[in-house]
């Protein structure tokens, strides 16, 4: 990973997994309640430790099957773990179900846009800005999906708005979430925040060499390779980092690695 001039570590993990270690031990006391359990997996959720957020949400949705929030996160960490067609699986009832809620529609689009499905992405991020005019994620999905598809006039009306609204200074702060999603390892909003720093300005080969490496931490070596050599034949900067990077070792094992770097 890239980090240019934000300094490493940006989280502090330690208060995280002190924050899990708390509320295990509320959960152990208030067992029988669903959302104790769901607090708990919350918790695991952004201290990047899945498997214990999901064994969490598993008590939480046994307890109570209809638990909105439980089977939202349950998307959430399939979809950051790269396990879109179970991230699908698990939006397709939930969809259907709250079909007037901004933030399913937005999940369900950020779904079909890891799926490659950039046409029906589209559709449902305009639906959820239908829902929600200011919803800035949704906005921000749907410029990243007009610069892959080349569609410029609509990029840079949908930019111009987000910087009029947000300020000059978000390509920033989405390149530190970015690197803070990383941290927690939630690869796919890594992904998202790179691309939308890179879509509204911001340094490209930086922002695209962290989109890749977060393709590779989710075995997405197609992709991974796809971006890298766009910019690995013109930056020796990035051909150096390919070479030593560690967050690039399962990459550079791979059949995908052959030529770049």
């Amino acid at each position: 990973m890239w980090y240019g001039e934000f300094t490493r570590p940006i989280i502090d993990k330690k208060n995280l997994h002190l924050a899990c270690e708390q509320l295990e031990r509320q959960r152990q006391a208030n067992d029988e309640y669903a959302d104790s359990n769901f607090r708990l997996a919350e918790a695991y959720f952004f201290a990047g430790d899945f498997k214990n957020a999901n064994a969490a949400l598993e008590r939480a949705l046994v307890k109570n099957a209809d638990y909105f929030m439980a089977q939202i996160l349950q998307v959430k960490i399939a979809l950051e773990q790269g396990g879109f067609d179970e991230a699908r699986q698990y939006i397709k009832p939930i969809r259907q179900q709250y079909d007037g809620y901004a933030d399913v529609v937005f999940l369900n689009a950020v779904i079909l846009f890891f799926s490659g499905d950039y046409l029906s992405s589209l559709l449902e991020l305009r639906y959820a800005l239908d829902i929600n005019k200011e919803y800035l994620n949704a906005a921000l999905v749907q410029m990243i999906v007009y610069r892959i598809t080349g569609r410029l006039a609509e990029l840079f009306e949908v930019r111009n708005k987000i910087l009029e609204q947000q300020g000059d200074d978000i390509p920033d702060r989405l390149f530190y979430n970015g690197l803070t999603c990383y941290e927690q390892g939630h690869y796919a909003s890594a992904i998202l925040a790179f691309e939308g720093a890179l879509s509204l300005g911001w340094k490209k080969n930086m922002c695209l060499y962290n989109s890749a490496c977060a393709y590779a931490l989710l075995e997405r070596y197609e992709q991974t390779a796809d971006i890298l050599g766009k910019i690995a034949v013109e930056d020796e900067a990035v051909r150096e980092r390919v070479r030593e990077d560690d967050d690039l070792a399962g990459f550079r094992e791979s059949s995908f690695a052959r030529g770049i770097g």
